[in-house]
């Protein structure tokens, strides 16, 4: 059972309003968070969005440029196109770079389609410009793909003006968005006039061009007054105005007036310039109007941030000072309580924990002391099986000596019966070679008797008829000479073959016998290291026979040590089952101090454990009790 104390009464109960606290401070300053991320991203977005118009401005001058060239069959604005090209690429190249580092998924994918298909506009632009230089475009298609890329690209700004939630944001993107796309529209108008003033008269498409972009920019300029400041009217109506402004009106006018006829009387240069500078007045507007949003989006982050900063800090200063409070009451009521049973405590832990500490060294005694035993008893029965192991060693060293004897013994006699046989092989030798002698005599008796049967039958021949019965005996003796002859040659043959064989033999003799003596001294040493191994092995086993008398000894010192640690262990038990009682005492005076005690199962504080001994229960001072209601009840 466990009851709770004043103090963790009190901080349960301020747990609630804290947690509250907590919470909304945490949920404002997410809010906080939140508007910041979305402005500071923003001010990354602002930058992407001012390289855009300034794009959309480049490619508006081209648009014109190129309609000019193209109505005049490339003689009219040829440097002016080409520095025009210049100047949109710079712009191209700069638009990449931003574009690098920015990341349009974060934006939704309706967003990242738009950013894309814009991009693939642009890709097409160095194959434009190539027709265009060839002649091989008219002026409206040149004026057409221009307009659908800048479209693209204004589709892009308004995508981007739908990212934020904030009025003022809202209102200022909402202006820029407008101003950009009347500024388009008076972009188309000076690209449609110029390519009518080159030709000196409007075709039905150039004319409805012209209404359309008249119309157009009109109400794109009045839409783009109303969300404007009031500073901002103010400075579109300095800014617009002058002699510039003026003759764009004028040569507006002259072209509607004369859109049937034709033969406008205008230089398509002088139109062009006057648009070019009426242009370039509203992109300084809309440098201002870009301005305008990058302050009022950069004010709003830094307001934001501050009300972050601000707020989190006073939640946390809120919550810091009610837990400081809530510290201060409750160690003002619980500190004299806590001294008192403090005390009593302090006097019940010591004898608790001495008590504890000396039947814990008893019985850690005693346990050590039975598995030292033990440890010595598996010792000796290992030292006995070793000591056995020994005297089978040693007896194996002494057969493997015999053994290695009778084996010498037989390398010996091998190594003697290979002494005669080389001198059994030497003899064969000597005589095979006598042989030859011999053979070679006969060969050369045969030859003599072959010389003289022929002899013979030469002079049976000059004998005539009575020599004819000598000269066949003749031919019979050379035929036998002839025979013999070759007897003996191959006779010598084979015995020059065995002569060869018992060289070799006499080669293998001699190795065996080397082989044999190698292995005689070989024996020699085993023998030899046999015996040493069996001499060690005697005294090895005496050795641990002694050891194995020591450990006997150690057993009975160990058994004898293991019983008095028992006998201590007892005695200390009974020490700590009166510091157990001692405890439980206290423990009540802690239970009205610090709300909480610890029971056993049937209610009764510190009752034996299993095994006969009690858990002691030094019960330190808690952190912090309260005594008030107690101490008032008695």
């Amino acid at each position: 059972m466990k009851t709770l104390s004043f103090a963790t009464k009190l901080a349960l109960t301020l747990c609630l309003p804290l947690a509250a606290i907590a919470v909304l401070g945490l949920n404002t300053s997410w809010e906080k968070w939140r508007v910041y991320r979305d402005y500071a991203r923003l001010a990354q977005n602002s930058a992407v969005l001012q390289q855009i118009g300034q794009t959309v401005h480049e490619l508006q001058r081209e648009r014109g440029r190129s309609a000019g060239f193209l109505s005049g069959q490339g003689t009219t604005f040829v440097a002016e196109l080409r520095d025009q090209r210049a100047a949109t690429d710079g712009a191209l190249r700069e638009l990449h770079l931003r574009l690098a580092t920015f990341q349009a998924t974060q934006f939704g994918p309706a967003f990242t389609e738009k950013l894309r298909t814009g991009l693939a506009a642009l890709d097409q632009l160095a194959t434009v410009r190539g027709r265009i230089s060839g002649l091989s475009l008219t002026a409206a298609e040149s004026a057409t793909y221009y307009t659908d890329t800048i479209a693209r690209l204004l589709e892009i700004v308004v995508a981007l003006s739908h990212l934020s939630n904030d009025a003022v944001i809202a209102n200022g993107i909402s202006c820029y968005v407008n101003f950009l796309q009347g500024k388009e529209q008076a972009g188309i108008e000076r690209a449609t006039l110029t390519a009518a003033f080159t030709a000196d008269a409007f075709t039905p498409e150039t004319f409805r061009r012209f209404s359309s972009a008249a119309a157009s920019q009109a109400t794109y300029f009045r839409v783009y007054e109303s969300f404007a400041s009031e500073a901002q009217r103010q400075f579109f109506a300095r800014r617009v105005a002058g002699p510039a402004v003026e003759t764009v009106d004028r040569l507006r006018q002259q072209a509607a007036d004369r859109a049937a006829a034709g033969h406008f009387g205008v230089r398509p240069n002088d139109w062009f310039d006057a648009s070019t500078a009426r242009i370039d007045l509203l992109k300084e507007i809309e440098d201002r109007l870009a301005s305008d949003y990058d302050r009022a989006a950069t004010a709003i982050r830094q307001e934001a941030w501050r009300e972050f900063v601000l707020f989190t800090l006073g939640t946390g200063l809120v919550i810091g000072l009610t837990l400081a409070a809530t510290g201060l009451v409750v160690r003002s009521l619980s500190r004299r309580l806590l001294q008192l049973a403090g005390r009593l405590a302090e006097g019940s832990a010591e004898v608790s924990s001495a008590a504890t500490q000396v039947s814990a060294a008893s019985q850690s005694s005693a346990s050590g002391a039975s598995e030292q035993a033990a440890a010595l008893e598996e010792t000796a029965a290992s030292l006995e099986e070793l000591s056995g192991m020994t005297q089978r060693n040693s007896a194996d060293a002494q057969a493997a000596r015999s053994a290695s004897q009778r084996t010498r013994t037989v390398a010996d006699t091998g190594a003697a019966d290979m002494d005669d046989l080389r001198q059994a092989m030497d003899a064969i030798h000597t005589s095979a070679a006598s042989i030859a002698g011999v053979l070679k005599a006969i060969d050369e008796i045969a030859f003599q008797t072959n010389l003289l049967a022929l002899n013979a039958a030469v002079e049976a021949a000059r004998a005539g008829e009575a020599g004819a019965g000598f000269a066949i005996v003749a031919n019979e003796v050379r035929t036998l000479a002839q025979r013999s002859a070759q007897a003996a040659r191959d006779t010598a043959d084979k015995i020059e073959t065995a002569v060869r064989n018992s060289e070799r033999g006499v080669a293998s003799a001699q190795r065996a016998a080397g082989h044999f003596t190698q292995i005689v001294e070989g024996t020699r040493q085993v023998e030899k290291l046999v015996a040493e191994i069996a001499a060690a092995s005697g005294e090895q086993s005496t050795g641990i026979q002694e050891v194995n008398r020591a450990t006997a000894q150690m057993d009975q010192v160990t058994q004898s040590t293991a019983a008095t640690a028992e006998e201590t262990a007892a005695q200390a038990e009974h020490l700590n089952a009166q510091a157990v009682e001692l405890t439980a005492v206290v423990g009540e005076l802690l239970v009205l101090v610090g709300g909480r005690r610890n029971r056993d199962a049937a209610g009764r504080p510190g009752q034996p454990r299993a095994g006969g001994r009690r858990r002691s229960d030094p019960s330190p001072v808690p952190s912090s009790p309260s005594l008030a209601p107690a101490l008032a009840g008695s």
